[in-house]
């Protein structure tokens, strides 16, 4: 349920990165560039732009998968953390998954160290991945129950 959540989070986080925030380098971009170039070198397979474009977005797309299943295994280890995500504004879901329990584990920094130039637009893409992920796991545990 935590790798749909994390699936369908980095698809919206995409999307909004696209629109809020498009010409704003962000960590994860990096660390896409540089699996899909460690790759390159590892295979000596070189890849135009557009084929490194497209390999990055594979990336990026596996890393939002493992972080949401690391969030989902999070919440089923300790159903208390599911009520800690849901109190407050809604904030509680970005702050679990992306700034507390993925950075804790070493599998990605938080968003923090982004270096993007506007937070704000940073920050949009990140709640919007924390709230979907949060949103497809909870569905998809239902009708895993059903």
């Amino acid at each position: 349920a935590g790798v749909l959540g994390g699936l369908a989070g980095v698809a919206v986080k995409m999307v909004v990165d696209h629109y809020a925030a498009p010409d704003t380098v962000q960590y994860e971009d990096k660390v896409a560039d540089d699996i899909v170039e460690a790759a390159e070198e590892a295979t000596g397979i070189k890849l135009n732009e557009e084929e490194q474009d497209v390999a990055a977005a594979i990336v990026e797309v596996g890393i939002g998968a493992l972080m949401g299943g690391v969030y989902g295994l999070i919440v089923e280890a300790m159903p208390e953390t599911k009520t800690a995500t849901t109190t407050g504004k809604g904030d509680g879901v970005f702050a679990t998954a992306q700034q507390i329990a993925v950075p804790a584990m070493g599998i990605m920094p938080a968003a923090v160290k982004d270096v993007a130039k506007d937070k704000f637009q940073n920050l949009a893409g990140h709640v919007a991945f924390g709230a979907t992920t949060e949103i497809v796991r909870r569905a998809s545990r239902y009708y895993m129950e059903q």
